[in-house]
């Protein structure tokens, strides 16, 4: 008998940012999140489903 497992598991990673210059495409992070689960976890499929920006832009004087 042989049986077979599959497990789906949805991660999110969440970083931030100092400015705009570590920014990365949204290409180019998918990229890198593939190829660091294929790699150091033997995954056989990753599909990142949706890649957000949220930028807050905060003038100085404005947290008063």
């Amino acid at each position: 008998m042989e049986i077979t497992r599959i497990a789906t598991v949805r991660l999110t990673s969440i970083s931030a940012v100092k400015d705009e210059s570590e920014i990365l495409e949204k290409d180019e992070a998918k990229k890198r999140i593939i190829d660091a689960m294929t790699q150091k976890f033997n995954i056989d499929d990753v599909e990142i489903l949706d890649v957000q920006d949220f930028i807050m832009d905060q003038e100085k004087g404005d947290e008063e």
